[in-house]
């Protein structure tokens, strides 16, 4: 059983990879430079900014949108779902810029910010809610992982149970 279910978990890894990876899996474009981005409808619950480790840090802002205008004060960061985090299958690694939980879907943008030019870095806003969704919505891959869990949890019993019924080697007399 583990062994099928590792297989099965290993077959999904284009499924893993283009998920997990904010290039691929991103909410409207690629946010580039300094700027105020409208982010457009946002209806997910936990967002997240992400950019290449080595690219020139941006501080990014979030704010909620009415008409063409930003309406009050910047979203305060908070810290959601953090058992889920990018990765790429390139290894290259990303810095999260900035986290929000948002308690209602509505229009907003992003600004960005630098303290050197940074005409040329690129973030990404994600969805975690959506990374969760797309990874768990794929049968093969929990199908596989529930399978490695059984093979794990049911391997000690078998070993138990096989040693059990082994018959004895004392000699007979």
């Amino acid at each position: 059983m583990l062994f099928i279910g590792t297989v099965m978990v290993v077959s999904q890894s284009e499924t893993i990879s283009s998920t997990m990876d904010p290039r691929e899996q991103h909410h409207d474009e690629p946010y580039v430079g300094e700027g105020t981005f409208p982010t457009g409808e946002l209806t997910d619950t936990c967002y997240r900014f992400y950019q290449q480790a080595d690219d020139i840090e941006m501080t990014v802002q979030l704010y909620r949108v009415e008409g063409s205008s930003l309406v009050g004060e910047a979203f305060e960061e908070s810290k959601c779902m953090l058992d889920w985090q990018v990765m790429a299958a390139d290894g290259t690694t990303f810095a999260e810029q900035g986290s929000w939980q948002l308690n209602g879907t509505g229009k907003y943008a992003l600004v960005t910010t630098c303290e050197t030019g940074c005409e040329e870095a690129t973030g990404w806003l994600i969805s975690v809610d959506a990374i969760q969704s797309d990874l768990l919505s794929s049968t093969w891959l929990m199908l596989g992982g529930a399978m490695c869990c059984l093979g794990i949890l049911t391997t000690p019993i078998a070993l138990t149970v096989y040693l059990a019924s082994k018959p004895s080697r004392a000699p007979v007399s």
